[in-house]
C-alpha cells in the first residue's frame, strides 16, 4: 500500500507543475544572493511557507489552505524559518 501511495504521489500533477525557486527568482544585489543561499538551506516545508508568505503575499490563513496545513502550523513554521534564517545570515557575516 505504501509503495502504491508513493507512486501516486510521484505521478501527481502538483509535482509536475512545481518549479525550483532558484529558477523563478534571480537576484541582482549581493545581499539578496546571501539571502537566496540561506533560503536554499532551509528544509522544503519552511521554504514553501516563506515563499508563499513573503514572495507571493498570501496571509497565514491562505498559506495554510494552499499547503493543506493548519493556520497555527503555518505561523509556527514561519517563526521557526525566521529564526533559522537569522542564524544562517549571522553565520555568513
Amino acid at each position: 500500500m505504501t509503495a502504491n501511495y508513493s507512486k501516486s504521489l510521484a505521478a501527481s500533477p502538483w509535482r509536475k507543475r512545481s518549479v525550483p525557486l532558484e529558477d523563478v527568482y534571480s537576484y541582482s544585489q549581493p545581499e539578496d544572493s546571501g539571502l537566496d543561499a540561506a533560503l536554499a538551506q532551509l528544509p522544503s516545508k519552511y521554504q514553501a511557507v516563506i515563499h508563499l508568505y513573503y514572495y507571493e503575499g498570501y496571509g497565514t490563513e491562505e498559506t495554510a489552505r494552499i499547503l493543506g496545513r493548519k493556520p497555527s502550523t503555518v505561523r509556527a513554521q514561519l517563526t521557526r524559518a525566521r529564526h533559522i534564517l537569522a542564524r544562517l545570515l549571522k553565520e555568513e557575516l
